[in-house]
């Protein structure tokens, strides 16, 4: 999968291009600008941007371009919270999705930050691998479902 007219950190750096993505790994850094040399002429204006709960319906995307271009919204990040739609069986990618609506949003002028998912992982890793999941100070497990639960001192959370 190539997503272009994407910015993303790479390397440690901020930067503007395409890149390929196999079996869920940036793969090829292609045809990027480091940070410092891209000049938007503009400040950016944007956050955070879910869409992938409204794939369903397609028309919510379009209305939420034109209220964007209304608000002079320039740059959205996309991905923090879509893990379980990214790869929704271990091992299994979807990202024509998200390279859609890339794509629908750099004709509209709006610039993307993909951004890791890992905001909220998906059921199947707390299922199949339970020791993701926050354990508190009385040494009870969380339960599968809240955004940023996962435990720092898992294994498992350095591989993901």
């Amino acid at each position: 999968m190539l997503f272009k007219n994407a910015n993303i950190f790479v390397d440690g750096r901020f930067q503007h291009g395409a890149f390929r993505v196999e079996n869920g790994r940036f793969t090829e850094v292609l045809n990027t600008v480091p940070a410092e040399e891209v000049n938007f002429g503009k400040m950016l204006h944007g956050g955070d941007y879910n869409p992938e709960q409204w794939l369903h319906s397609p028309e919510i995307l379009e209305k939420d371009i034109e209220y964007f271009k209304k608000a002079k919204i320039n740059e959205v990040s996309l991905g923090i919270f879509s893990w379980a739609v990214l790869e929704p069986v271990e091992g299994e990618f979807h990202f024509e999705w998200m390279e859609k609506i890339i794509d629908r949003l750099y004709e509209n002028g709006i610039s993307t930050i993909l951004a890791t998912p890992t905001g909220a992982r998906p059921r199947w890793m707390a299922q199949k691998y339970p020791e993701v999941l926050r354990v508190d100070a009385s040494r009870h497990r969380n339960l599968y479902g809240e955004r940023h639960n996962h435990c720092y001192t898992s294994a498992r959370r350095a591989l993901v």
